[in-house]
């Protein structure tokens, strides 16, 4: 790290301070402080993807307890503590190391890791390894880095050995989407029977088509609100579909957005993105977006979607003829099959 680098703990110091501000509040703030922004802009992407995970364990109902282990801890004592300590419902106790790479693949020293290792075995717990690739989360045993000398690329996420224990343990899946789909969304800057939803400079949407292989599965308009938590729950494949093929028309005050992926192949999503597609997507008035990670996060886990009502989401799209395959551990289940066998009612 080069000598004239903000130390990190400024770092989060300055990140606290300007928590939901806007980006041009925060380069000023950064300038008073001699804090280069876009410096504090790539280190903070490791405490997001931190934030990311622990909003996921909030939303799965895996766990009993989730406690964050204070970091001021490992500064004052240099020990190389982990990032939680949870209690699973199931009454098996562990400590989480949460790390996050752009890279192709994830190091981490051997001395570094024996002593977070130490660290656990001190307090009688087994130690797990969340890693996110590129925003891809897997979630390892201590001793399987240490037999791979701390490296990790994807290859070891979807191997035959399943070295991931993330599906298993968060209880988790993947929904596999089979043939084409498309989303239809149509805003108007003149109307007073919209959605109360905003895209600028479109205005407000007044309505919203889901389709499966050229079939309309749903509308949402002000007739009928009926699907409306599927909009949401959605998010994230419009995200992606946008990113395929986008077409945007407009005619006066209206706007059609069509976005799919007719030409491209079967789209999977991992159940953790759609919970964190409908944070990132809220808007508030006064509050920078781009922080609504860290916010959500701060907060009590009401505020965070539980997977229950992504589940109840894809249970309907498989209903209405969306040929859904869920993946586990690198194994794919009809819809029907995979909610029989996996699936339980817990109290939250």
């Amino acid at each position: 790290m080069p000598s004239n680098s903000t130390s990190f703990k400024r770092i989060l110091e300055f990140h606290e301070l300007t928590l939901g501000k806007s980006d041009e509040e925060k380069q000023l703030i950064a300038q008073s402080q001699s804090i280069d922004f876009s410096e504090y802009q790539q280190r903070i992407i490791g405490k997001e993807k931190k934030m990311e995970f622990y909003i996921f364990m909030n939303a799965v109902a895996s766990f009993d307890s989730i406690d964050p282990i204070d970091e001021e801890l490992s500064q004052i004592s240099g020990e190389k503590t982990p990032d939680y300590e949870v209690l699973f419902t199931d009454g098996y106790k562990m400590m989480i190391e949460v790390k996050h790479t752009d890279k192709d693949e994830f190091k981490i020293s051997g001395g570094n890791l024996k002593k977070r290792i130490d660290y656990a075995a001190a307090h009688d717990m087994p130690l797990r390894f969340a890693i996110s690739i590129k925003g891809y989360w897997g979630l390892f045993t201590s001793n399987f880095l240490e037999s791979k000398a701390g490296r990790i690329t994807i290859s070891d996420y979807v191997d035959e050995e399943r070295n991931s224990w993330f599906d298993r343990e968060l209880e988790t899946c993947s929904y596999m989407f089979l043939k084409p789909l498309k989303i239809i969304s149509v805003y108007s800057n003149n109307t007073t029977n919209g959605l109360r939803v905003s895209f600028e400079p479109y205005g407000e949407l007044i309505s919203y088509e889901f389709y499966y292989d050229n079939r309309m599965i749903f509308r949402v308009d002000s007739s009928d609100i009926s699907k409306r938590l599927h909009m949401f729950v959605l998010e994230t494949v419009e995200d992606r579909l946008s990113n395929i093929s986008q077409d945007i028309t407009t005619d006066g005050d209206i706007t059609t957005i069509v976005e799919s992926n007719d030409n491209s192949e079967c789209q999977t999503f991992a159940e953790y993105l759609f919970v964190l597609a409908i944070i990132r997507h809220v808007r508030y008035e006064h509050i920078n977006s781009k922080d609504n990670i860290f916010l959500t996060a701060k907060k009590d886990d009401s505020n965070i979607v539980p997977v229950e009502y992504i589940r109840l989401v894809m249970a309907d799209l498989s209903d209405d003829g969306v040929e859904i395959v869920c993946v586990r551990d690198g194994d794919g289940y009809r819809f029907d099959d995979y909610r029989k066998k996996f699936w339980t009612k817990k109290a939250r």
